[in-house]
């Protein structure tokens, strides 16, 4: 952690705190207006309908598959290219 850049920093992540907290009011509306309120998070209402073992696919398999794809994606492409974008290999 760099001290001189630690008030510039926390006013950078206020400011985004900010800025984002519209885009999650309207995130919830429209999520609410295109799937009801069932009270439920809108993951389990979508995939209410499908088979049992699509349902255990989604939840069992495919969050480890999903990980370690966006892992290896991360490491093996986009951090060597944000590296040399920026010069920074901290």
């Amino acid at each position: 952690m760099q001290r001189e850049r630690l008030g510039r920093d926390l006013v950078l992540a206020l400011g985004t705190f900010v800025a984002m907290t519209p885009a999650v009011g309207i995130s919830a509306a429209l999520t609410r207006l295109f799937y009801g309120s069932s009270g439920q998070p809108p993951q389990v209402a979508v995939a209410r309908g499908l088979p049992r073992a699509a349902s255990a696919y989604s939840v069992l398999v495919w969050p480890v598959v999903w990980s370690m794809a966006e892992e290896a994606t991360y490491l093996g492409y986009t951090l060597p290219h944000l590296e040399a974008l920026t010069g920074n290999t901290a």
